[in-house]
């Protein structure tokens, strides 16, 4: 198949042969990574988009949004922020002493925060992000 070439026959193929390879249906990102499908954006422009593709192809879970897949998918990200910032703390303690890293400081008005703040000789914020890519 022809990764550039978009139609609904070589696009079922391609999610077929890559269930057959995984165990499931590809989201977004793998079927961006994937070397004998077209882009996910492709996929959108010429098809309207992975959920209404999943559903013309039949499958049960259509919408990767929600449900079970959404909740493994945000376990993964929630550890990696949780190993993230404490990381992060250990750099600073380590770095600026413990006395001196104060977690989770409202700024400004409302519900801001930061992860980190650090009283320093020149006092400064961090905030943590980490992503599984």
């Amino acid at each position: 198949m022809n990764r550039d070439e978009v139609t609904l026959g070589n696009i079922r193929d391609g999610f077929d042969r890559f269930n057959r390879e995984h165990g499931y249906y590809p989201s977004a990102e793998e079927i961006d990574n994937c070397p004998y499908l077209p882009s996910s954006r492709q996929i959108q422009r010429k098809l309207g988009g992975l959920r209404k593709l999943r559903e013309v192809l039949g499958l049960s879970d259509f919408d990767y949004r929600t449900g079970n897949r959404r909740q493994v998918v945000i376990g993964k990200f929630l550890k990696l922020s949780i190993d993230a910032e404490k990381e992060t703390r250990e750099f600073l303690d380590k770095r600026y002493g413990e006395i001196c890293v104060h977690e989770e400081k409202k700024y400004g008005e409302g519900r801001n925060r930061v992860d980190f703040f650090v009283y320093a000789k020149d006092n400064f914020a961090v905030e943590v992000f980490n992503t599984h890519s």
